[in-house]
């Protein structure tokens, strides 16, 4: 809280100060001796600002357990690391994250039966709500691409599961975009997924294998539909 109370507080000066305070020099501001400054406003113009700072904090979403796991790998597997062994290039993350739902099937209620589900079932675009949170199984490819799985819960039953991946950006040789933010990302489907909740070493659970097909869609008149695949992997435990 505190910090979305800071984000809100830098928000709201900037907007008082005006565009001058960009246009200027600040350096002055900065050294000048404001000990014994007098307090130039009234209690009123404090209230008001506590109140603004409330309001922006309460429209700021904040970030589920799993979802700060999933940002903090983002953070630590950069994009474009492993551009050496590969033919495309990346020039890093795109920022929008695909998330996809998968309904489940009575037939298979174990963890290991997600292969069946995955496989027979398309993805939905979106996520639905769970009434209760497990821990996450996560995946990286080569590139650093990362694939969240969460449960989906109704009660004691899962009805289904939440996916998240997060797509490093990839150019060709010739720098013409393939993945980019430019290209719609569409039509996600299985090749198959293999989630483990049994060895884990951290905070979230592997996803021991899983295979995803995509197609990134042209971009303008003239381009072309790139489709692509991705192999993810479970996460080696002194990575985490």
């Amino acid at each position: 809280m505190r910090s979305l109370q800071f984000v809100a507080l830098m928000l709201l000066a900037a907007v008082s100060v005006g565009p001058s305070f960009f246009g200027q020099n600040s350096r002055g501001l900065a050294s000048e001796d404001c000990i014994n400054c007098e307090v130039r406003g009234n209690v009123s113009d404090s209230k008001n600002i506590e109140n603004n700072i409330s309001k922006l904090s309460k429209s700021l979403s904040s970030l589920t357990k799993n979802e700060r796991i999933f940002v903090d790998l983002k953070n630590k597997f950069q994009c474009g690391d492993n551009d050496f062994a590969s033919i495309s290039k990346s020039k890093g993350r795109l920022k929008k994250d695909q998330k996809y739902f998968i309904k489940n099937d009575s037939m298979y209620p174990e963890t290991d039966d997600a292969q069946f589900i995955f496989a027979m079932n398309l993805p939905s675009e979106g996520r639905l709500p769970s009434t209760k949170s497990d821990k996450p199984f996560i995946g990286k490819s080569f590139h650093n691409d990362l694939l969240m799985v969460e449960k989906v819960y109704s009660d004691r039953d899962v009805i289904g599961f939440n996916i998240t991946i997060s797509y490093c950006s990839a150019f060709s040789e010739k720098d013409k975009k393939l993945i980019h933010d430019d290209r719609e990302l569409k039509e996600l489907a299985f090749g198959g997924i293999s989630l483990d909740d049994d060895n884990t070493c951290g905070i979230f659970n592997d996803i021991d294998g899983a295979q995803t097909a995509m197609v990134s869609k042209k971009e303008g008149i003239f381009g072309s539909n790139f489709p692509f695949q991705t192999s993810f992997s479970a996460i080696d435990c002194d990575l985490e």
